[in-house]
């Protein structure tokens, strides 16, 4: 795909950098305030930027979904992201449509705040920038929080002079879990919450002792899981479908028993997989431990 819209982008004189390039990674920068004025910048588009995360159910899958838009204008895409083989993490992306959005809403995991942000998209020395501004209401970590994001080929020493030299860039947070979207928008503390989420592939992050003890185990557990849930998706529906069909599942059944295949269908907060439950817990309880939050434009 990327291929595709790279030869199309070329055909039409549209210059893509590396951005579309197989090697391209994403790159994240914690950005300090103040905000430069406007005339700082090059020339710039800014979006309004919505994300609501939703109930999944299984831990090692987040969903979400997004509506942007400018002047009036809105678009709506729905993301899963899931671990597959070798650690490797898959982002599936589905447009939808504004009443897709609405049923949604009505699916929002209670224990995130919705995020709210400005996104503004400029061009500097040949590079494509979007600076996340998020804003209120919000967690207070997120109070005056800036986020630059760029995907690039280049390396760390080559970035660094192509760096917008107008904004007070503090260090690159790529990776860093307190700085994902799906963290950063829990409502609860970080030190009293069991849901702040390493690495949703999950190995990296198991430590030694687990990988030399139940590395087979877990393969197997991951391999079933997988294969529960492409089982009950079906051969001949999407991602987004057959969440849809979940929604509509549960929005039926909420004041009607409903036989037992209505239970299995629908979303329910308890579901969440055992051992990435246990997962969790663990590193949750090592970090409390062992490690101080890091400030977030000086809020812990």
């Amino acid at each position: 795909i990327k291929r595709m819209i790279s030869m199309v982008c070329q055909k039409i004189g549209i210059d893509t950098g590396d951005r579309l390039k197989n090697n391209a990674r994403k790159l994240k920068y914690l950005v300090l305030g103040p905000l430069p004025s406007v005339d700082k910048f090059p020339k710039f588009q800014d979006f309004t930027v919505e994300h609501i995360y939703l109930r999944t159910n299984s831990r090692k899958m987040q969903a979400r979904i997004r509506k942007r838009g400018a002047d009036g204008r809105h678009s709506y895409t729905y993301t899963i992201r899931k671990p597959e083989k070798l650690g490797q993490i898959v982002e599936v992306r589905t447009q939808v449509t504004q009443r897709d959005w609405n049923t949604a809403k009505g699916q929002a995991d209670d224990q995130h705040f919705p995020i709210y942000k400005t996104r503004r998209c400029f061009l500097h020395n040949d590079q494509y920038f979007q600076l996340d501004i998020y804003r209120e209401p919000c967690h207070k970590r997120c109070h005056g929080l800036m986020l630059l994001e760029t995907y690039t080929t280049l390396t760390a020493e080559e970035m660094a002079t192509r760096r917008p030299s107008f904004l007070n860039i503090d260090r690159d947070v790529t990776g860093n879990p307190e700085y994902s979207m799906f963290n950063l928008s829990l409502r609860d503390d970080w030190e009293n919450t069991t849901k702040f989420c390493v690495n949703i592939a999950g190995k990296e992050d198991r430590g030694m002792e687990d990988k030399a003890s139940g590395a087979d185990s877990l393969d197997a557990e991951e391999t079933r899981l997988r294969a529960e849930w492409e089982q009950e998706m079906g051969a001949n529906d999407s991602e987004w479908d057959f969440y849809q069909k979940k929604i509509v599942k549960s929005l039926s059944s909420d004041s009607a028993t409903g036989d037992d295949d209505d239970d299995k269908l629908k979303i329910k907060n308890g579901e969440d997989d055992q051992f990435y439950e246990d997962m969790d817990k663990k590193y949750n309880a090592n970090r409390v431990l062992n490690h101080t939050p890091a400030k977030v434009n000086g809020i812990a």
